[in-house]
């Protein structure tokens, strides 16, 4: 293995931590989140000169074949993504038996961070969910699914585009899965509050998994909160929304329990939620 060479890191309160660089190249330098599976650094490619972030697989799964091949789809299935509107991936590699994938550094901020601070309109809303849909709708055509979608995992940035004043990207394919691979393991994957019914059922995920996650993100920016069921089983609307009906029956059938009945991709939801304004 390439040798790894001292350098101080820093966690978001500046506090010092384990020191390296990855095979050589990647000059970690500040810890920007860690998860169940991974720990996450904005780091230097020291080769092109230029900001990235690192993503390592968390060191007690390296000997877990599971993991291991879940994080290696991600990358797989990541990097051949090429869209304005997906943080790319730039590599992949391995260092003293510990995995990393590393991709593009976005100076953003994620919608999380955008809804909890209540900055964006409901133009502004919509704009969010018609990229983020674009790019959903590519990833679909090619074979991979999200099964992750979330306002965290939504980055935001303040420029022109598309006419919108911002760029929205997809990031975070952790649980990212091919169409065409045989699924590993049979647990629920995704993040609770955004998982449509069949992926609690453990079912093989389709472009309507994140259909259904889109749909809880349009829900939070548009009326604010997550879907609340009501008796019928159907979704209970805040007196506000009940002023815009057609906003109401477009994200119902983006959430319907049945995927057959939902909206059939994430593009004809972002089209229709545009139209329900007008």
């Amino acid at each position: 293995m390439p040798p790894l060479w001292s350098l101080h890191i820093r966690d978001s309160a500046g506090q010092t931590l384990a020191s390296e660089i990855l095979s050589g190249r990647y000059a970690l330098e500040e810890r920007l989140g860690h998860g169940a599976t991974s720990n996450v650094y904005r780091a230097l490619d020291r080769i092109l000169e230029r900001d990235v972030v690192v993503k390592i697989l968390v060191e007690h799964l390296s000997q877990d074949v599971e993991f291991i091949e879940r994080f290696k789809r991600e990358a797989l299935a990541a990097a051949a993504l090429s869209h304005a509107n997906i943080v790319p991936v730039l590599d992949i590699g391995a260092d003293d038996g510990r995995l990393y994938i590393v991709v593009a550094h976005v100076s953003g901020i994620s919608l999380d961070t955008l809804i909890a601070e209540g900055e964006l309109s409901i133009r502004e809303a919509r704009g969010v969910i018609s990229q983020a849909a674009a790019g959903l709708d590519y990833m679909h055509g090619r074979g991979v699914i999200h099964c992750d979608v979330k306002p965290g995992n939504l980055i935001i940035t303040r420029e022109a585009y598309s006419g919108d004043g911002f760029h929205a990207r997809l990031s975070d394919f952790g649980v990212a899965r091919q169409l065409e691979r045989t699924r590993i393991g049979s647990d629920p994957v995704g993040t609770p509050g955004y998982m449509c019914p069949e992926a609690w059922r453990g079912e093989e995920p389709t472009p309507r998994f994140d259909v259904y996650s889109l749909a809880v993100v349009a829900h939070r920016l548009i009326v604010g909160g997550y879907p609340v069921r009501n008796t019928r089983g159907g979704i209970q609307f805040s007196g506000e929304t009940h002023t815009l009906p057609k906003v109401a029956q477009v994200l119902e059938h983006g959430l319907k329990d049945d995927p057959e009945q939902r909206t059939t991709s994430c593009v004809a939801f972002a089209e229709n939620l545009r139209g329900a304004f007008k």
